[in-house]
């Protein structure tokens, strides 16, 4: 009997280093299999990275109608500043932020990885990321924002490769213009109009510090959405320059009691942004080219703006009195302008809100609104073609009339009335009563077919409300 359980307990201790080595090996098999895609990378390789960086900066241009460029149209709508352009006190707190041995590694930091790792572990949640700022630049430029081991790896190996590529400047440039941070600004010199209303070159080191902590959270440390963590974000920045050699102790302290002076509202990123939105809108539908296509294809884009008259159309939005935002933080009221040269139909200006960014609707022309006295010119259009005249007489006086079971009182802007006037008196004094009137007499389904043969295409012809009477 003892020698059966003997045997027993020895080949229950064989398996077990069987088993292990198992594992062992199926590990390793894991490891080079990681090592083989992030170093080694046939797909990869053969890539031409430097082509692809390069056609990311391929980009279609939009000018004014004298010319003078309004915006380039990178794969996002940004303002590019050149790495000679940005001061160093921005590039060095970005570096001392995001990734302060980006001069020491080749691409992945194996040990700010390991660093991050043992930081989670401690804390048993995630805490720190360890992506370099090379990678950073891959996921901004050619990867998904998904989180998983698969796109880490291709990450890891795609910021190898460039860094083969490419100088540390070179990367740098790249990096600082492809960022987002935040209110539509891509970019540090977009950035740097948004928040401050000037041009990157001029930036202090403390508003550097400001824009360099929006890298971890655009919305979140947003000055305008959250004014004391954007403070403590700037700080925190400051700090990390100082521990990086990049400020003095007493640099530090000064800049820490600064406060944050940003513009009173997001400024916009440069004169035109609503007008090459509704460009880009309208080439989409006339060619049915994609907007990626539109963008990258480097097209020259000539339009009717004037310049101008755009700068001035947008200062007049952005005077407006503010009530301050609404519950989706967007400030009000909003408003639009469009600028139409009558004679040749053409768009000298176009602005659709306060501060253009792409996630609010460009109101000039994807909200619809009632049109109020701008619909008179198509009544007295058909009025012509039906044979009257503009020194024809009718009487300017209170109305009462039956729509849909109620009574409707239509008065005029001043509330006076007028009596006998002409029709061309009445439609240069925006007379309601007499436009009231015509409709009333023409019909409104003829005025409707005049309003739509000129290009009125937003009309409602059928259901329980249309414009059709």
């Amino acid at each position: 009997m003892p020698k059966k359980t003997k045997k027993k307990i020895r080949g229950h201790k064989t398996s077990q280093p069987i088993f292990l080595r198992l594992v062992i090996g199926f590990l390793l098999v894991i490891g080079f299999g990681f090592i083989f895609m992030i170093f080694f990378n046939p797909l990869v390789w053969r890539l031409d990275l430097r082509a692809e960086l390069n056609r990311s900066r391929m980009a279609s241009t939009i000018y004014d109608r004298d010319g003078g460029e309004i915006a380039t149209l990178y794969s996002k709508t940004r303002l590019w500043a050149p790495i000679g352009q940005v001061p160093p006190s921005l590039v060095n707190a970005f570096i001392a932020t995001e990734d302060y041995r980006f001069y020491q590694h080749k691409g992945i930091d194996v040990r700010g990885i390991g660093r991050a790792l043992f930081r989670d572990i401690l804390e048993g949640h995630k805490l720190q990321g360890g992506s370099t700022i090379t990678q950073q630049l891959v996921k901004n430029l050619f990867l998904s924002q998904e989180k998983n081991i698969f796109r880490k790896i291709w990450e890891m190996a795609y910021a190898i490769r460039i860094e083969q590529q490419y100088t540390k400047p070179q990367i740098l440039e790249f990096y600082l213009n492809s960022i987002y941070l935040g209110h539509g600004a891509w970019g540090v010199q977009a950035a740097s109009e948004v928040y401050f209303g000037k041009p990157v070159q001029r930036l202090k080191i403390s508003e550097s510090a400001l824009i360099a902590g929006l890298a971890k959270g655009p919305e979140y440390y947003s000055p305008y959405r959250n004014p004391k963590a954007a403070l403590q974000r700037r700080n925190l920045v400051l700090k990390l320059m100082g521990q990086h050699g990049y400020l003095a102790s007493d640099a530090i302290q000064q800049y820490s009691r600064e406060p944050v002076h940003t513009l009173k509202e997001p400024g916009t990123t440069y004169v035109g942004a609503y007008f090459s939105d509704y460009v880009i809108n309208e080439l989409k539908r006339q060619t049915h080219y994609s907007e990626s296509y539109l963008r990258g294809a480097g097209l020259k884009i000539y339009t009717t703006m004037n310049r101008t008259i755009q700068t001035q159309a947008e200062r007049a939005i952005n005077i407006l009195p503010a009530e301050g935002p609404d519950h989706w933080e967007v400030i009000q009221p909003q408003g639009a302008i469009v600028v139409i040269d009558p004679t040749t139909g053409q768009i000298l200006a176009l602005v659709g809100g306060r501060h253009f960014s792409t996630a609010e609707p460009n109101r000039a022309f994807q909200i619809f609104r009632q049109p109020g006295s701008a619909i008179k010119p198509f009544v007295y259009t058909t009025a012509l073609e039906s044979g009257y005249t503009p020194e024809q007489q009718m009487i300017d006086h209170p109305l009462t009339i039956t729509v849909n079971g109620e009574l409707w009182r239509p008065q005029n802007y001043d509330n006076k009335y007028r009596g006998a006037i002409t029709l061309r008196t009445a439609l240069e004094q925006s007379v309601n009563t007499i436009a009231v009137q015509l409709v009333q007499r023409l019909g409104p389904s003829n005025v409707f077919q005049v309003a739509q043969r000129m290009g009125l295409t937003s009309l409602v012809s059928s259901g329980d409300l249309n414009d059709q009477g």
